[in-house]
């Protein structure tokens, strides 16, 4: 939780109202092998001002049914996992 808290923090200037609570954690070999993904739900938050780095160059926020072309199939089922209350806890992305 506490790696979850900074990376939000540092990396997209979102500060939590509440303990960030595990989803999942997903294999994510199709695209980088061995690589995993550990998915947290945040609902109440705030987000301060924030300034482009080197990670990350802009952050925003859509409604669920108007992602950005390219948003990945393994990131539209999360959403709509935990848009649902369902989740098959892990597996792969």
């Amino acid at each position: 939780h506490e790696a979850a808290l900074r990376e939000l923090r540092e990396e997209a200037a979102i500060i939590a109202g509440e303990t960030p609570q595990l989803l999942g954690l997903y294999l994510n070999d199709r695209q980088f092998p061995g690589d995993h993904v550990a998915v947290f739900v945040l609902r109440r938050f705030h987000q301060q001002t924030f300034r482009p780095g080197a990670e990350i160059a802009e952050v925003r926020f859509w409604p669920a049914g108007e992602l950005p072309e390219g948003t990945t199939a393994g990131t539209r089922r999360r959403i709509a996992e935990v848009l649902s209350g369902s989740s098959a806890g892990g597996g792969h992305w």
